[in-house]
């Protein structure tokens, strides 16, 4: 009998050991892989979060610049407050309703101002219950 029929006469296959380990070890690989995929996936929606937010305080912050800086009678330096600047709840900002922001004016001399714009939203996929995350800006304002 020659060597090669002999060899392809002993091969029998993988005993069941080996195919449970093999199993085994693919499974273990894919729920690693799986759960580094739902952590990106969470990062990703975070920093979308984050990005809108940030968005929503510079559209904010920008507001109140422009209002400084108009000749509007009603409008201008000295009429920039909190007042004319009021708190949004969540829902109030259009298509943004998952957001709230506040503006808050200080006014260490007079003639200028520190604008401090906060957008706070809850984390995607977190329940009701989940603290709020913040993103804020801050700006001095000084009269010309």
């Amino acid at each position: 009998m020659s060597p090669l029929r002999r060899a392809v006469r002993d091969e029998r296959g993988m005993t069941m050991a080996e195919v449970l380990t093999a199993v085994a070890i693919i499974t273990i690989g894919l729920v690693a892989v799986a759960t580094g995929m739902q952590l990106g996936t969470a990062g990703v929606a975070h920093g979308q979060q984050e990005t809108t937010a940030t968005f929503l305080a510079e559209q904010r912050m920008e507001d109140v610049k422009a209002f400084a800086l108009s000749t509007n009678a009603a409008q201008g330096f000295d009429n920039v407050t909190a007042a004319n600047f009021g708190a949004e709840a969540y829902g109030a900002i259009a298509t943004y309703n998952g957001y709230r922001r506040t503006t808050t004016i200080t006014n260490p001399s007079a003639t200028m101002k520190v604008v401090t714009v906060s957008v706070f939203f809850r984390p995607i996929g977190v329940s009701g219950t989940a603290a709020e995350r913040e993103v804020a800006l801050s700006t001095v304002l000084r009269d010309r």
